[in-house]
């Protein structure tokens, strides 16, 4: 498994936002900031948990409410309140929820657009499905029919018994001559 790293926005009540990343990452994550914020890079033998406690304490905030958005893995969260006991921890559910629900006219066309491109793929693999074709096969039409359309895609694709789980099984994983068979 790949280590997972912490990378945090802190939005406070007042003042800059704080974007806590790996410092292998901090140019990546300058060059794609939208908004002004101030960027603190943790090393890997840093604890990034310790830097989040240490920018609240030098903007000023060692006590008070902190929101913690719902997909957070545990760890991290653990992490933090070690690192910074004097806060309260409460659930962010109801502010971020609420507001990745808003789209703007702009982000409801692309998502149509998105969903128009890959409709157009499906049906341009489905009308190129051959018998005996492999899984592989029809998942490099996906990626193909993607890139003709300068974008990038790809899909899952099962053929067999272990095709009606969500996400295959080690079986599927490891057999890459399955074939297909259409009627």
């Amino acid at each position: 498994m790949a280590k997972r790293r912490l990378l945090a926005l802190i939005i406070p009540r007042t003042g800059q936002p704080i974007l806590i990343s790996p410092a292998f990452e901090e140019a990546r994550m300058r060059e794609s900031l939208l908004y002004s914020a101030e960027v603190r890079a943790w090393q890997e033998d840093e604890s990034p948990s310790q830097l989040i406690a240490t920018s609240l304490a030098g903007r000023g905030l060692r006590t008070g409410r902190v929101g913690i958005e719902e997909r957070l893995p545990f760890t991290f969260f653990d992490h933090i309140r070690a690192a910074a006991p004097t806060y309260d921890f409460v659930s962010a559910d109801p502010i971020t929820i609420a507001y990745r629900a808003l789209k703007s006219a702009h982000e409801l066309e692309l998502m149509r657009l998105a969903c128009e491109a890959t409709c157009d793929v499906y049906r341009a693999v489905f009308a190129n499905l051959k018998e005996g074709m492999t899984q592989e096969q029809v998942s490099e039409l996906v990626v193909a029919g993607y890139a003709k359309m300068h974008l990038r895609g790809d899909a899952l694709v099962l053929f067999g018994p272990s095709a009606a789980l969500p996400h295959g099984s080690k079986a599927t994983a490891h057999t890459k001559g399955r074939r297909c068979c259409v009627d």
